[in-house]
């Protein structure tokens, strides 16, 4: 009877044992594989997902392909993707004109690479302003001229402008964007050459006037009645200092040789790390 008893707890105990090891050796794995399964297709379904959305968006924004076009050809006229120097001539010869002075030279120097936004003290007025702004004053209240006090607020109101925190894109960097420096020496009525310098800045071609120096002509006593009749005509003389900018086109940018190679590398040792 014992005996009995011993092969059946024995008999109950292997019954127990194998099934355990099913579960553990074959109903557990697949369980667990089950699982990865259902979470490999919620991954993908909600990668599908993202991808319709995408998509969305962009039939939608191939709907206003035609908006966008017109939004980039204003845009590359005030920043070309060339320096385009004769178009920029063409429009300062243009300007002048209809403010009625005379441009005596146009000086370009060297790009550069675009620095970032200057900072706030950068975009304080020169001093030479500042001072001839000091000057016209002293001059009217002295003189009691209305012609003084008009031009010495005219200036004033000229070089008033509001410092606004620059609006940056991760898109524009010193490898495609380029500044390049311009210097335009002109010469008119004082009033004439604000209201040239006020075109300059805010002409169809970007352009930042960061300087701007004006200056009486002088006439030595007993000159030409020529060179004294000029003076008359073109009493002050302004320099203007700016910068106009290129983005260059994505298959013009300089490629960084040294960076892919450092990336290549980077790559290719994470992958080996893996392994």
């Amino acid at each position: 009877m014992n005996d009995k008893r011993i092969w059946t707890i024995g008999a109950a105990l292997l019954g127990v044992v194998l099934l355990l090891g099913g579960y553990f050796l074959g109903v557990a794995p697949q369980l667990a594989a089950a699982k990865d399964a259902d979470d490999e297709r919620v991954a993908v379904e909600a990668q599908n997902a993202g991808l319709a959305a995408e998509l969305a968006v962009l039939k939608k924004d191939f709907e206003s392909i035609d908006t966008f076009k017109k939004q980039l050809a204003e845009v590359r006229v005030a920043v070309p993707d060339n320096a385009g120097f004769s178009g920029f001539v063409a429009q300062i010869d243009a300007m002048a004109v209809a403010a009625g002075v005379q441009v005596s030279s146009l000086t370009v120097a060297d790009a550069r690479p675009y620095a970032g936004p200057m900072n706030s003290a950068a975009l304080m007025l020169p001093p030479g302003a500042v001072k001839e702004v000091v000057d016209l004053q002293a001059k009217a209240a002295q003189t009691g001229d209305a012609a003084d006090a008009d031009a010495a607020a005219a200036l004033d109101k000229s070089l008033l402008r509001p410092i606004l925190a620059p609006v940056e894109s991760s898109l524009v960097t010193p490898a495609n964007f380029v500044a390049i420096p311009v210097t335009i020496e002109t010469k008119g009525e004082y009033q004439k050459l604000l209201d040239f310098t006020s075109a300059v800045q805010n002409g169809s071609r970007l352009t930042l006037v960061y300087g701007l120096g004006l200056a009486p002509v002088e006439v030595e006593e007993g000159a030409a009645g020529e060179d004294a009749a000029a003076a008359v005509v073109a009493p002050y003389t302004a320099s203007i200092s700016g910068f106009i900018y290129v983005l260059l086109k994505a298959s013009d940018v300089p490629v960084d040789l040294a960076a892919q190679k450092a990336a290549a590398d980077a790559a290719a040792a994470e992958a080996a790390a893996s392994e």
